[in-house]
């Protein structure tokens, strides 16, 4: 378990390095006298994300449940490769606890994932697709471990200036070495640019 936690974090680390050189070698920024253009999502500061999703779960006694849910993102640019900032996620049913009553028999809730954390992107900009692999730490309601991480891919492609359509799938795990309590998201949204 540790050994995929430290293969992904490299993983990161190295993208997002890649993402930083490529920063690095962007062109220069338009002169003071060229009239002010719309941001798009090459250029933008700030980004507002926001996604239709759903989330599977698998807990400690191996069942898998589900249900789906949103999420908002508000990432600060940090240039055209790499962004970063909280998230926010609400997933119906793919949270689950073990709770033991007065008698000491368990009992099985499957209830709503509440998720809130930060998250990291490094991408490519490949005209207007943008692949991105995508990591982040957060604190997770309706699970056994509150503090979790997550990894995972995404596609951004950009059809209008400032409005762009996002696929993504991602990962999310405990720190503890469990072999369950873990869950998988697929969204599908939309993000705006300033």
């Amino acid at each position: 378990m540790m050994g995929r936690v430290r293969a992904l974090s490299i993983l990161l680390w190295l993208t997002a390095g890649h993402a930083l050189a490529q920063e690095g070698t962007a062109s220069p920024p338009a002169s003071a006298e060229a009239p002010p253009q719309p941001r798009s999502g090459t250029d933008a500061r700030m980004e507002l994300g926001l996604q239709a999703g759903y989330a599977w779960g698998t807990d400690d006694e191996a069942l898998v449940h589900g249900g789906p849910g949103a999420r908002l993102h508000l990432l600060a640019r940090l240039g055209p490769y790499l962004a970063l900032g909280p998230e926010v996620a609400l997933y119906a049913h793919a949270g689950s606890r073990i709770q033991i009553g007065r008698e000491e028999v368990g009992s099985l809730q499957n209830e709503a994932l509440f998720q809130l954390g930060g998250v990291v992107r490094a991408g490519l900009a490949l005209g207007p697709v943008r692949p991105a692999i995508v990591g982040g730490l957060a604190w997770y309601r309706a699970e056994n471990s509150r503090l979790g991480y997550s990894v995972g891919v995404e596609v951004e492609l950009n059809l209008v200036d400032g409005l762009a359509l996002v696929a993504d799938a991602r990962y999310h795990d405990d720190f503890e070495d469990r072999p369950n309590n873990y869950f998988r998201t697929l969204g599908l949204g939309t993000r705006l640019f300033w």
